[in-house]
């Protein structure tokens, strides 16, 4: 069973996010280390983080896992499913005991960060 600590769960993951060709704010990710795909998302190796999700048995997949899948969509601009990743952790995160609060509080943080990017695409999406 993985462990989670303060102290090796999360990283701020700073990338810049264009959103309908416009680049945004720097958005503030959070990655856990120890997780699918860590390494390749701390380096920037998108295509390579997706890759390792593809290769994963989702039904092995902890909430740092999920968490981390949320980031590389969300840096790879599939925001949807970034969203559905997110609330996934998010999910799994409160069922599981002992997942720190602090993990839980940036799994939250990414997840609005995404919530609001999918709210964007819809009122774009809603104008056209």
């Amino acid at each position: 069973m993985k462990t989670y600590s303060r102290r090796s769960t999360s990283i701020i993951f700073t990338i810049l996010l264009s959103l309908v060709g416009t680049v945004s704010a720097a958005e503030s990710f959070k990655i856990f280390d120890g997780f699918v795909a860590f390494k390749s998302l701390k380096s920037m190796k998108i295509d390579k983080a997706l890759s390792e999700i593809t290769e994963i048995n989702p039904s092995k997949l902890a909430p740092g896992d999920f968490n981390n899948i949320c980031v590389a969509y969300a840096v790879n601009k599939e925001f949807s499913k970034a969203f559905e990743a997110c609330s996934t952790a998010q999910v799994l995160a409160k069922a599981t005991r002992g997942f720190p609060r602090l993990g839980l509080k940036d799994i939250m943080s990414n997840l609005s960060i995404v919530s609001g990017k999918v709210s964007s695409l819809a009122m774009v999406s809603s104008k056209d």
